[in-house]
């Protein structure tokens, strides 16, 4: 795992995600992904977010969570949390644990 878990990405509105999104980053994550929604309230719009997934193998519970509250927080703003590339494992994984619907997943050639 790099020291960086993540990075912006060069596309306006799209963060990579590391291999890992564990415990041991969620602080550092939402503290990027919480800039980016502040970025985009300054200057006064709200679009969706998209996490480069192509690279994340693991997630435990708090990395979870990390995202399920992104997801929440989007959807109150009329926003989406847009997951791009997820593998298949944990595409399936998320879906179950997903009942409400908050993820969209989109392939990697969407990116």
């Amino acid at each position: 795992m790099s020291a960086d878990p993540v990075v912006t990405g060069e596309e306006t509105g799209v963060l990579r995600l590391d291999e890992e999104l564990m415990i041991y980053q969620v602080a550092q994550t939402w503290s990027l992904i919480d800039d980016a929604f502040k970025r985009e309230a300054q200057a006064g719009q709200q679009s969706d977010l998209r996490l480069d997934c192509r690279a994340l193998r693991e997630i435990d519970g708090a990395g979870f969570q990390l995202l399920w509250l992104a997801a929440r927080h989007l959807a109150g703003l009329g926003a989406r949390l847009r997951l791009i590339g997820l593998g298949d494992a944990l595409r399936g994984q998320l879906q179950v644990l997903d009942a409400a619907g908050l993820f969209v997943h989109e392939s990697a050639e969407a990116a």
